[in-house]
């Protein structure tokens, strides 16, 4: 259930808009100066952003991101070069017209090569990335030749630079999990922070405050990552039993609660493998949160559990009862072993498909006066469930 995280995106494009325009804007007022002269001091914590970064991506065993903090850390340093003397030779080598179009090539590979091809790490492709902006830079016949094909359309500017800052977006479609759904924004909207700037020719002083907002971007993203490892279930990408413990606890009154189990699961991976029962689970998840959205978690095992806020025990079963007949009118087909796909004239032949039916048996229950806790109204709905069982199960039973 890979879904865009279009709200991620606009946050990240908001920021990175505000940011610099409102130091035009406000500059010149003076009422604003102190703030800017604090800000100042504030974005010299830059590099020790991209250093948390790395560490904390480090801990959650995501490589892309910490070959990526290290990278943009080096790089963030050069607001220091000025107080050693290196300021004027740093930039040249960084703020080159060539290297502007360069670290977003580097970055982009350290994010979108995946971790093997076949047997082969590219651990070595993406260190190799991270050193190439500096060693291009000492090649100049290279450097006026990139300058010339990329950087000139019969004499007209093209911000491929740009261009590429928004490659790190496919991500989502290249891998096709969850993890990459949430860092792809936040490398974009770093590539964004680090890229336009350099290109737009601004001062010192919003280049570092850029530096500072793409690490707290960073940031953001890995808190995200480490909140969906920790509360978002791998499998089927609803909400966990953790997710649904914290919930719980905030349920005061006017809820009901559904549980709800897979008919006959054990004997379908008995009989078809528990790569099989892996795919009927998502494909119940699925169902599920189309119906009831993040409301929606995975109990454990093949059972589910969906949240009705402010809403009572009759209106609860009606909506679960919608959500059993689709899951039920949905054929599930299951590739027989050994079999082969075959191919008739355009279309593909389905003799080695077998269509079986998917079903599941849910119960309801309520808050009311006795029962407050909703542990204690979980457990009722698990009653229910096991009476929808004994009474031939495909049904929704309410616990009264």
């Amino acid at each position: 259930m890979q879904r865009w995280n279009f709200k991620q995106i606009v946050l990240y494009l908001a920021l990175f808009i505000f940011i610099l325009y409102s130091h035009y804007l406000l500059t010149d007022i003076e009422m604003f100066k102190p703030f800017f002269e604090m800000s100042k001091k504030i974005v010299f914590l830059a590099p020790v952003v991209f250093l948390v970064s790395a560490f904390l991506a480090y801990r959650i065993s995501e490589q892309r991101i910490v070959l990526l903090s290290v990278f943009l850390m080096i790089i963030s340093l050069t607001i220091y070069a000025d107080k050693v003397g290196l300021s004027a030779s740093i930039e040249k080598i960084i703020f080159s017209k060539t290297n502007i179009l360069i670290l977003p090539i580097a970055i982009n590979l350290i994010f979108l090569l995946p971790d093997k091809i076949k047997n082969l790490t590219t651990l070595y492709f993406k260190l190799l990335a991270v050193v190439f902006p500096f060693v291009i830079y000492l090649l100049p016949n290279i450097n006026s030749k990139i300058l010339e094909v990329c950087f000139t359309n019969s004499g007209v500017f093209i911000p491929w630079p740009l261009v590429l800052c928004l490659a790190p977006l496919t991500g989502n479609y290249i891998y096709n999990e969850r993890k990459t759904n949430t860092l792809s924004p936040a490398v974009t909207g770093t590539l964004l922070f680090f890229i336009f700037p350099c290109l737009a020719n601004v001062n010192q002083t919003i280049l570092q405050i850029c530096y500072f907002f793409a690490g707290l971007i960073l940031l953001h993203a890995l808190y995200r990552l480490y909140w969906d490892n920790s509360y978002i279930d791998e499998l089927t990408g609803l909400y966990n039993r953790r997710a649904l413990d914290e919930r719980m606890k905030k349920l005061r009154r006017n809820y009901s609660l559904a549980m709800s189990d897979i008919d006959h699961f054990k004997k379908f991976n008995d009989t078809y493998g528990h790569d099989a029962g892996d795919d009927v689970l998502r494909l119940v998840a699925t169902l599920l949160y189309q119906h009831f959205g993040k409301n929606a978690y995975r109990y454990g095992g093949e059972e589910f559990c969906v949240v009705f806020s402010k809403t009572d025990t009759e209106t609860s079963a009606k909506q679960m009862n919608e959500a059993r007949m689709a899951i039920e009118m949905k054929m599930f087909s299951i590739r027989q072993k050994g079999a082969k796909r075959k191919k008739s004239g355009r279309k593909k032949s389905l003799s080695n498909v077998k269509k079986v039916q998917v079903t599941i048996s849910s119960g309801v229950a309520s808050f009311n006066g006795k029962t407050k806790d909703a542990a204690k109204v979980l457990k009722n709905a698990d009653t229910a469930l096991y009476a929808a069982k004994e009474n031939g199960r495909n049904r929704v039973e309410i616990k009264k």
